[in-house]
Formats: structure tokens, sequence, C-alpha cells
């Protein structure tokens, strides 16, 4: 477990990732900021070649994540197969064409805390359950 005074995670749930479990970890935070920005240039890079829609942004990634992941969850037991579609109904909604303004995006913040909650078939520390 995270400890402020010494600043290690000690939980060593993952080889990748020794001792670190919780989001507020700062190796999961420093991993979380390369994603961000590695994900941000692609975006960028997309948006520039007029492939995907403007005002998309990281924060809608997460959003994915969730909507998907809560599909997945609902649709496991009778069609498991479900977010597929709904994933290419998402991913035709990206192109830049034809596409109308979305409201403003979520926080980031708000977004990971809501991602680290405990949710039904999940552990309080987001890991699922086994």
């Amino acid at each position: 477990m995270y400890s402020p005074r010494n600043g290690n995670c000690n939980t060593g749930i993952s080889p990748g990732l020794p001792g670190c479990r919780r989001w507020r970890c700062p190796r999961i935070g420093e991993l979380r900021d390369q994603l961000y920005y590695a994900q941000l240039e692609l975006i960028q890079q997309a948006q520039a070649q007029g492939d995907l829609r403007a005002d998309f942004v990281p924060e809608d990634v997460i959003l994915i994540l969730l909507a998907i992941g809560g599909i997945t969850g609902a649709t496991a037991g009778t069609a498991p197969e479900s977010w597929r579609r709904v994933l290419a109904l998402i991913v035709a909604s990206l192109r830049a064409q034809g596409v109308d303004e979305l409201p403003a995006p979520p926080r980031a913040e708000d977004l990971l805390s809501a991602l680290a909650q405990p949710r039904a078939g999940r552990r309080p520390g987001g890991l699922p359950a086994t």
C-alpha cells in the first residue's frame, strides 16, 4: 500500500508495476500522465489529418472505456458480444465529417474518481473480483 512517508506502494500485484495498486500511487500517476500525453499526440495528429472530429479530447477515451465496460458488465451473461456493436457506433461517431457540437467534457479528475469507485463485481481497489 502507498505510504506518504516513504513514497512506496507495497502491494506487489503486477510485475510491471511492482507495488502500485491505487490511483494515487506516484508511479501510477506518472504512467497515467505518459499515457495522457501519448494519446493527446495521437488525437491531435488525427484531427490535423481531418480524420477525427475537432472537439474530441483525451477525457472522451475514459468515457468510451466506461461505456464499454458498463455494456460488457450488463450483457456478459446474455449477449457478450454486444460491446462490439456499441464500439463500432462510437467509432463511427468520431469521424470528422458531418458532426454536431458536443457538450463540454467532464474533468479528467472526476472521471478517474469514477473509475476508482467500487462497482458490482469489482473490489474497492478497482480490481476485478476473483
